[in-house]
């Protein structure tokens, strides 16, 4: 799927997309479960979505030529945690299936994409379902074989940049 390994495109960073929750971002057309029923965006969703797409994007195709790799740094999906009650479905499959489907396009359009595990309450023991979302996309591996990583480290520029979804503490 990559269109070459240009190491030296600029990263296009999302994090936290929660897809799951009726008050984060979720496919611009809803979404159907697997019992069924069609989910459709609320009207802050929708605008989510248009920021998004309509926004962002015509942005980072000017900044970046069109040319530009991707970063999904954690909580892909919202899971089901904390007794939240603002889950449109507490299936991990149709946050997971509705996720894959609204990074599908970026995905197409992405050099290198690239998935760090975010944090257990949303996405799961060992961050199953942001590996899940990986490896439904394709997404570039880690060295011991998943689809997702723990941490990465990047070039950019002159700089090198630890990323992870967790941050450490210090003393």
């Amino acid at each position: 799927m990559a269109r070459g390994k240009h190491k030296d495109l600029p990263w296009l960073v999302i994090s936290d997309l929660h897809v799951g929750c009726g008050m984060a971002i979720m496919p611009r057309a809803g979404f159907t479960c697997d019992n069924g029923v069609h989910v459709s965006p609320s009207p802050m969703q929708k605008k989510l979505s248009d920021r998004f797409w309509d926004g962002r994007m015509p942005w980072v195709q000017r900044e970046t030529g069109g040319k530009f790799n991707v970063l999904g740094n954690g909580d892909l999906v919202d899971g089901v945690h904390h007794q939240a009650v603002t889950q449109w479905s507490h299936n991990m499959l149709d946050q997971r299936n509705a996720c894959v489907e609204f990074l599908r396009p970026l995905r197409k359009m992405a050099n290198r994409f690239v998935v760090v595990r975010g944090t257990e309450s949303h996405v799961g023991q060992s961050g199953q379902h942001d590996e899940a979302i990986a490896q439904a996309l394709n997404a570039e591996k880690a060295s011991c074989g998943t689809f997702s990583h723990w941490e990465v480290y990047l070039r950019l520029g002159g700089q090198l940049v630890h990323v992870a979804h967790h941050i450490a503490g210090t003393t």
